[in-house]
């Protein structure tokens, strides 16, 4: 006798999970590795006890007021750092990096309570603001240049803008005239002149 089981999609992938869960793992890693100390356990337990109350703070999704406030400080400080490292020589408006700026960028890269999704963001907020910055200075610059070329021929600046007003003017104010030649011969200018002289003689 042979004996067949059918199973529908959600039943396969249900026990598909099952299988993950109960599957022995000989990989073990530690819960939330950026929080676990490098020291052993014997002789700094205060510091694997702050480990354990992190770990539990973070599955409760709560965290400090203090490790809010140093982890701003220390994205602050990186994305100003790095910004100027990448970008000082290409953008005179930066300051050079100096050397114990290079190394405290290298402390908050080495940091083990960043992760490095962590790093990634915020450089990639720092090559944003850089490219902010160049946009303005570039558009400073056009703007200065204008500026120059203005106070260098004012003479020409009135001269075209009398040029628009009086092109504006005329588009607004111009009626078409009927030519000489258009003119009925009893309505001509040299016979209206001769009306009018005859008229002052009468």
């Amino acid at each position: 006798s042979s004996l067949s089981i059918q199973l529908t999609r959600d039943q396969l992938e249900l026990g598909q999970r099952l299988a993950a869960v109960v599957k022995p793992n000989s990989e073990i890693r530690p819960l939330f590795p950026e929080y676990r100390p490098t020291v052993p356990l014997r002789g700094n337990a205060k510091q694997w006890w702050r480990y354990a109350m992190r770990c539990v703070g973070r599955l409760n999704r709560y965290r400090s007021w203090i490790e809010y406030f140093v982890a701003f400080q220390k994205r602050k400080i990186y994305i100003d750092l790095y910004k100027r490292q990448t970008y000082a020589e290409e953008s005179p408006w930066l300051a050079k990096i100096t050397p114990a700026e290079l190394t405290q960028l290298k402390q908050i890269e080495n940091d083990r309570s960043i992760s490095v999704a962590g790093i990634m963001h915020w450089r990639t907020i720092s090559d944003a603001q850089a490219f902010k910055e160049d946009q303005k200075h570039q558009m400073h610059l056009a703007s200065s240049h204008s500026e120059s070329f203005e106070a260098q021929s004012p003479t020409r600046a009135k001269s075209s803008m009398r040029k628009t007003s009086y092109l504006a003017a005329s588009s607004l104010f111009n009626t078409p005239k009927t030519p000489k030649k258009d003119l009925p011969g009893d309505l001509s200018y040299s016979s209206l002149v001769d009306d009018d002289k005859n008229s002052e003689k009468i």
